[in-house]
This record gives structure tokens, C-alpha cells and sequence, in this order.
């Protein structure tokens, strides 16, 4: 195998102690968006006349281990900061309320090559947001 080319991309991971199941992973994102008031197009690739920012999500909702979790990405590892400040409001995950409580937070430089052989993987339990999801 040849290696192409080598890019590093930022990345934070914040980790929270919040358990929930895969199926509310949909009202993880809505809490987050209710909690950063909609401010930043990040993290709910919306625009304000209701257009779509097309474009790889920088900011993920995820289950990790059982708990709630957020990934920021590059451009959005910046916008860490904005869900931190703002996270002081009680969360709607479904029908229970709670406070997000922030367990862990790992900042990783993760290094992404290019090859000229091809890679064998798959994506698992993907769940894109529901259309008008934050309307």
C-alpha cells in the first residue's frame, strides 16, 4: 500500500453521564439546538429560511457506551464553548426532563490518509434527523 496524502482532523468527544437509548438520540439533537438557541447553523444544519447546509455534519449526536454524547469536528470543535456556556437549562430527552451533566471531555488529532488500496467497512445504526426535525 501506498500512502497519498495525510490531513489531520480536530476533534472533541463530550461524553455526558446521561444514559439513553438509541431511539432518543433524535431528542439529544432538539435539547442541544433548545439549549444553543438555534444561534449556530452547526448544530442543527439549518438555515434561517429554513434551507438545509448541505455539507458533512460537524457536530454529531451520538450514544456512546449507553450515555448521551456529542462529536464535534473540526470547524466544529469551536462551538464546544457555545453548548457549555448555554448548557444551565433543564434538557427535554422525550418526555423526561434532566441536566445534561458533561462526564468526560477527550480533544483528539486524528490522522486521515489517503491509499491507493481499498478499505472494506460498513456504517452501522445510522439515524439521519427527521425532515423539519427543529421547526
Amino acid at each position: 500500500m501506498i500512502k497519498h496524502d495525510t490531513n489531520h482532523i480536530k476533534t472533541f468527544r463530550l461524553n455526558f453521564s446521561n444514559p439513553i437509548s438509541f431511539n432518543e438520540i433524535p431528542y439529544l439533537r432538539g435539547a442541544i439546538i433548545k439549549i444553543t438557541k438555534k444561534q449556530e447553523i452547526l448544530f442543527h444544519n439549518h438555515d434561517k429560511d429554513n434551507t438545509f447546509r448541505y455539507d458533512y455534519p460537524l457536530i454529531q449526536y451520538k450514544r456512546i457506551n449507553g450515555n448521551a454524547a456529542i462529536i464535534f469536528i473540526e470547524r466544529g470543535t469551536d462551538k464546544i464553548i457555545d453548548f457549555i456556556n448555554n448548557n444551565k437549562d433543564i434538557a427535554d430527552i422525550g418526555n423526561r426532563k434532566t441536566t445534561l451533566e458533561i462526564e468526560k471531555v477527550d480533544a483528539n488529532d486524528t490522522i486521515v490518509q489517503i491509499w491507493e488500496s481499498e478499505f472494506t467497512y460498513s456504517i452501522r445504526k445510522y439515524l439521519p434527523p427527521p425532515p423539519h426535525s427543529i421547526r
